[in-house]
This record gives C-alpha cells, sequence and structure tokens, in this order.
C-alpha cells in the first residue's frame, strides 16, 4: 500500500502542546485542520522528500546561495533544532541567520513571541529589498 493509495493513513502519533493551551484549543476547533492525532503517510514521506532534496542541495548540489533566515525553538517537541543548525552550517549563503529561540514552542509565531518573531522577520525581508524597491 503507498502513500498514493492511503495518503490519509496515520502513522506517527503526536500530542498536543500542553505549554500553549490556547493555541491548541485555537488548533483543535479551526475546521481547517487535521483531527487526525497522527502525521499521515502523504505528509510524512513528502517531509522525508524534501529534507533529502534540501540536504542534497546544500551538501552537493548548488547549495542555498539565497538570502536566508531560520527560525527555530530550542524546545519544538516536534522538530529538532539541529536540522536547521545543519542547514545554516553546510549553506552556501553570504547571508544567512540562524536564530534558535528560548522559550518558543513549534508554533513559533502564535505563542507569546509571535509578533515580535514577525517583527523581526519584516524587518529583515524589508532589510533585503530596500536596494529592488529603490531601483524600480
Amino acid at each position: 500500500m503507498s502513500a498514493g493509495t492511503r495518503p490519509s493513513l496515520a502513522i506517527v502519533g503526536g500530542g498536543s502542546d500542553n505549554r500553549e493551551a490556547d493555541i491548541q484549543a485555537s488548533f483543535t476547533q479551526d475546521p481547517l485542520t487535521s483531527k487526525c492525532k497522527a502525521t499521515r503517510v502523504r505528509n510524512a514521506l513528502e517531509y522525508l522528500r524534501a529534507c533529502a532534496q534540501l540536504e542534497e542541495d546544500v551538501s552537493q548540489g548548488p547549495g542555498c546561495r539565497f538570502p536566508f533566515i531560520v527560525f527555530h525553538a530550542k524546545e519544538d517537541e516536534w522538530t529538532s533544532s539541529e536540522g536547521s543548525c545543519h542547514l545554516y552550517r553546510h549553506s552556501k549563503a553570504q547571508d544567512k541567520s540562524l536564530r534558535l529561540l528560548e522559550g518558543g514552542t513549534h508554533t513559533l509565531t502564535k505563542g507569546a513571541e509571535g509578533q515580535q518573531l514577525l517583527r523581526e522577520v519584516r524587518q529583515w525581508l524589508l532589510q533585503r529589498t530596500a536596494d529592488v524597491t529603490a531601483a524600480r
């Protein structure tokens, strides 16, 4: 049975983020979010495919040469910050930033520090697009 024939089959269970009860409640109540308590086969395969492609690009191919910033919560219980650290270390980009955040969760933009993080992203983007905007 492949992911194509059973794309919604659950394979890896996950728990709720009890540190951010209000955020968890909003996800639970949102009709557009999955009520499945586990990662589905298709999602897992797409994650793996994307990670494998990124790994190949970073380590063997042209790599990430474009400016980028990575935010990752140190206490993220769903994904390891080591993947973000690896991307940062192996990227060939001249303009790259890694921000490992204390106290954040997997849903960085939804937590208490979310608005500050979004302001930081906005500022980062504005700094890098100023030249393009001025040239127009």
